[in-house]
């Protein structure tokens, strides 16, 4: 499993300093997660955000009773609930362990209390969450233009010519 300092400094773009990320180590929790784990559903209260050291972690909406679908799959370096810092409501999507995972947990009350303190280390977080929702926001856009494509080749729809 890495550390917080060998994450960042490999899996996320901005840079972060070694005091900084000291800090961050000082109100993390290593929790150990086994396969199929839930790490919250939708409509929880988004109190704490993960830092993946090992494993994986899917995020899935369930589209009815029976079906599932994963949106995408977390792996080491990836944060999991980063939303939560910036929104004071449930969450909107379901994480459950895919691989046996080890996780850094992160109370959203402390992480906020950092970025209100309004000092670089604040900032920092907050430009890693728009650069998460950014990144994540092209994946699943790309995936919906994917299915819908999907789904119009095996209606027949993208052969009509609607032109006429």
């Amino acid at each position: 499993m890495a550390d917080i300092r060998k994450l960042f400094s490999e899996h996320i773009s901005i840079v972060f300093e070694d005091s900084e990320i000291d800090k961050l180590a000082k109100i993390a929790v290593l929790i150990d997660c086994e396969m199929g784990e839930l790490l919250f559903e939708a409509d929880d209260p988004g109190d704490s955000v993960y830092l993946v050291g090992s494993g994986a972690v899917d995020l899935f909406t369930i589209v009815n009773s029976d079906i599932e679908q994963t949106l995408l799959s977390v792996r080491e370096g990836g944060f999991v609930g980063i939303l939560a810092l910036i929104e004071d409501s449930v969450r909107d999507i379901n994480a459950r362990v895919s691989e046996r995972a080890e996780l850094y947990k992160f109370e959203k009350d402390n992480l906020s209390q950092i970025i209100s303190d309004g000092g670089q280390l604040g900032l920092k977080l907050l430009r890693l969450v728009a650069d998460i929702a950014s990144t994540r926001t092209r994946i699943v856009l790309g995936s919906l233009r994917q299915n819908l494509e999907w789904t119009m080749q095996v209606a027949g729809l993208a052969a009509l010519d609607i032109s006429q």
